[in-house]
């Protein structure tokens, strides 16, 4: 079991709660910098368009990066999170790119509250968790907001 000095990732999505709710969940948990782990930072609901979404973050003080390589790039399969977590686990491509996305989070983004950000709002139905699980390692807590 993690101590409370263990270090943590947040992830969290939006679904259809709206902008408001979303902003309330990050200032909430005291999130700094929102990781856009969606494959193309776009959106039915304007408001959670990159561009968009990068400037409502930034009123109030959120950091905001896209880490396209992060994208569910099997979200078209039957199977998209199992076929997700091959490519993830199972190729060096995956490894290498969660590797790079840990340290950018825990070594050069150390000092910001970071959470993965999905369009998908349950962390169960989204490759959010996936990644998180890939990049922690059980090195840290995953808390879902």
């Amino acid at each position: 079991m993690p101590d409370i000095n263990t270090p943590v990732l947040y992830t969290i999505g939006y679904g259809n709660k709206g902008i408001g709710h979303f902003i309330d969940r990050l200032v909430s948990n005291d999130i700094t910098m929102v990781y856009d782990v969606r494959l193309v930072p776009r959106s039915r609901d304007h408001d959670f368009n990159g561009d968009v979404l990068a400037y409502t973050l930034d009123a109030y003080g959120i950091g905001y990066y896209h880490a396209k390589s992060a994208g569910n790039k099997y979200y078209k399969s039957p199977r998209p999170l199992e076929d997700y977590q091959k490519w993830l686990l199972g190729t060096d491509e995956g490894r290498d790119m969660s590797i790079t996305l840990g340290d950018r989070i825990f070594i050069d983004d150390n000092d910001y509250r970071v959470a993965l950000m999905c369009s998908e709002y349950d962390p169960l139905m989204c490759h959010r968790s996936i990644l998180a699980h890939a990049i922690t390692s059980c090195l840290c807590r995953i808390i879902h907001i």
